[in-house]
């Protein structure tokens, strides 16, 4: 997966994230792999440095919220028709059982939502 912290395309050929995705998180290689499956390209330019700066002075100035960021990340790869078990295993360990609850929760509510259309 790459993160998001340097990335560009022309605006003719965006393909938008999904309407359903909250807060911060779960964009990575989701974007990537979209661009993909809608026919393009993206690359990885190994020479381009950049530092992703997790820890700020001043704090961050959005809300980290990990069940955001699950729920992102269960939304997106299910909209891109990859298994969605991976994501459960990865993070099940990592965080508290209602952080993983209220993820599911949400996920099954855009799954339903999808159903009915």
């Amino acid at each position: 997966m790459q993160g998001m912290g340097l990335f560009c395309m022309s605006k003719k050929h965006w393909v938008g994230f999904n309407k359903s995705f909250s807060g911060f998180g779960g964009e990575e290689f989701y974007l990537h792999e979209k661009v993909r499956q809608h026919g393009g390209k993206t690359l990885c330019l190994p020479f381009l440095k950049w530092l992703h700066r997790f820890k700020r002075p001043n704090g961050v100035p959005y809300k980290l919220d990990i069940v955001d960021r699950i729920a992102n990340y269960l939304i997106g790869w299910s909209e891109l028709k990859i298994d969605t078990k991976q994501i459960i295993d990865h993070y099940r360990p990592l965080v508290y059982p209602h952080e993983l609850k209220t993820a599911l929760d949400r996920f099954k509510k855009y799954k339903n939502s999808k159903n009915k259309k």
